[in-house]
């Protein structure tokens, strides 16, 4: 029997021990405190509440959310925090955030195990209020009319960017609730123009009616007076609506496909960034005529569209159509056949790979969508109107051949880009159209054509921290990338990308290109901002000039520059 008692005891022994181990300890939780004052002044702002919640980046603190409201010090505490990375933010009626750069997605901020958070400083300042009316050429007040204030170089396609209001029955508006900064603004009375259009298009004769106007009231963008709002200023803006007069464009469309004229219709795309054109189709008539009415002056291209539903075919017409005091008469137009693009990517040291992974899009120099057109693309034609701003893209075989077919006529370049992380250093070394090298130039997508495409595995890369003026890490600024005065129209060479809580940024570049490299601390900025040539000539002296070399990463320090 000892023999047992004896295994017996060998099988319970490693039990004890494992009981008497003490168990894994937790990460200790953190503790978040901190204080909101008014800017100017420096009083302390009661009943702000404060919130923030988990970024993704840590496992520890995935999913959490925390929140308290300051005390009549101003002050707010929040215990049992998991550690981990966080982004805070913080609101109260009447007041903005002052701090500039935490003022759009709140402070990124991370926890290690244990460590309490304290003295945490933040500013708010009275916000500020545009009030005032909108009235005709008889002095008298427009209802529902669209105002808006417009910051600096804000994101045409994202609409929070803009603060605004509508006019009541007396004309009166109030658009509260606006950081300290520079606005245009602008009255919109996009109803009236669609309604005026649509009168016309019912055999009405056309009238003179309100347009689109910036303060004072001037249809005119260039002429129009910025508005410099301070913290809690209430600024009194009245606009007087300009008139603007609409023209008919008449024609006809000749050698279409087929002969037909079935589902066809004509779209005038503005070429002006600042048009208040209506963008809508206009179907052909059965002998292939039009007539548009409702057209502002300006520059037009010409898009065909055919077949109904929302994407439709589209080819160009061969003509540019210029309105500027009178109805445009017996326009002939022809539509441009639509081209293929084909290629083939291969690698610059010969190596053979799977691409089966990568894609290739076309980048057209027409992107621009206008900032005051108004859409009414109905059932028939809107993803077809803005075939510009929706590049066209292929997915690359695994031999390195691609095709994109139905290309309409313009002049393109080329992008690679994939989702797999096997390519990211990668490249477009070069794209030669018949032996010709059209990597900056771009090529015609006119007819069936061939690029023999040359990828580099040996990109270059850009990366650093942001210091503020203390020589503190900046988290959420903005870095920008301006290329070199001659690539100034490659809008694919600009790049924008923010700090993440350690002031830290990293960007992947084409070598062998010069350009500039600059911190902003400003909210409004966006991709579309830092190609506008007015922002580049402000800032184009700041930061700093760097050119890689294959396979290069540079780290720089960037200095943060106060925004507009």
């Amino acid at each position: 029997m000892k023999f047992p008692l004896a295994l017996l005891s060998c099988l319970l022994l490693p039990a004890a021990i494992a009981a008497q181990t003490p168990a894994p300890k937790q990460p200790a939780n953190c503790v978040v405190q901190g204080q909101i004052i008014q800017q100017p002044g420096g009083q302390p702002i009661k009943k702000v509440n404060v919130w923030f919640y988990s970024v993704g980046e840590h496992q520890e603190s995935e999913g959490q959310q925390y929140s308290a409201v300051t005390d009549a010090d101003g002050r707010f505490r929040i215990d049992d925090v998991k550690p981990g990375g966080y982004r805070l933010g913080y609101d109260h009626p009447g007041f903005v955030d002052a701090e500039k750069r935490h003022h759009r997605y709140g402070m990124l901020f991370s926890l290690e195990p244990g460590q309490e958070l304290k003295d945490l400083l933040f500013h708010m300042a009275p916000a500020a209020v545009i009030t005032s009316k909108v009235t005709d050429a008889d002095g008298d007040p427009v209802p529902n009319v669209e105002v808006a204030a417009i910051p600096p170089h804000f994101n045409r396609n994202n609409v929070p960017a803009v603060a605004g209001g509508v006019t009541n029955d007396l004309g009166e508006y109030r658009i509260s609730g606006l950081s300290p900064n520079r606005y245009l603004v602008v009255a919109t009375p996009l109803r009236q123009l669609s309604r005026s259009v649509e009168s016309a298009k019912a055999g009405e004769k056309m009238r003179p009616v309100y347009g689109v106007t910036y303060y004072p009231g001037t249809t005119d963008k260039s002429q129009a007076i910025p508005l410099v709002l301070r913290p809690g200023d209430e600024a009194p803006v009245n606009i007087r609506l300009a008139q603007v007069r609409f023209f008919h464009v008449r024609g006809e469309v000749a050698d279409l496909p087929n002969g037909t004229t079935d589902n066809v219709s004509v779209v005038l795309r503005p070429l002006d960034d600042d048009s208040m054109a209506v963008i809508k189709p206009w179907p052909l008539e059965k002998d292939g005529r039009f007539d548009i009415p409702g057209v502002l002056p300006g520059s037009f291209g010409v898009l065909l569209l055919f077949g109904s539903g929302l994407s439709p075919a589209v080819m160009r017409g061969d003509q540019t159509v210029q309105v500027s005091n009178a109805d445009v008469e017996g326009l002939r137009i022809s539509p441009v056949p639509n081209g293929q693009v084909r290629g083939r990517l291969r690698m610059d040291n010969g190596q053979k790979i799977d691409w089966s992974s990568a894609n290739v899009s076309l980048y057209s120099d027409r992107r621009v969508r206008p900032i005051g057109s108004y859409t009414d693309g109905g059932s028939n034609g809107f993803e077809a109107m803005y075939w510009d701003e929706r590049p066209a893209h292929a997915e690359v075989r695994g031999d390195g051949s691609f095709e994109i077919k139905d290309v309409p006529s313009g002049t393109y370049r080329l992008e690679f880009w994939s989702s797999s992380k096997a390519f990211e250093a990668y490249f477009i070394k070069a794209v030669s159209l018949d032996g010709k090298d059209v990597t900056d130039s771009g090529f015609g997508a006119e007819g069936p054509i061939s690029l023999d495409v040359v990828v580099s595995a040996q990109g270059a890369a850009v990366e650093g921290f942001v210091l503020d003026d203390t020589d503190k890490p900046a988290s959420d600024v903005q870095v920008v990338i301006v290329p070199d005065s001659t690539r100034r129209s490659r809008y694919d060479l600009y790049q924008i990308a923010s700090t993440d809580y350690r002031g830290h940024f990293s960007l992947r570049r084409r070598p062998g290109e010069s350009f500039r490299i600059f911190a902003l601390d400003d909210d409004d900025l966006d991709e579309d901002g830092i190609t506008d040539p007015e922002f580049v000539r402000a800032h184009e002296s700041l930061g700093q000039t760097i050119q890689l070399k294959e396979g290069e990463h540079k780290s720089v320090t960037l200095k943060l520059v106060p925004g507009d």
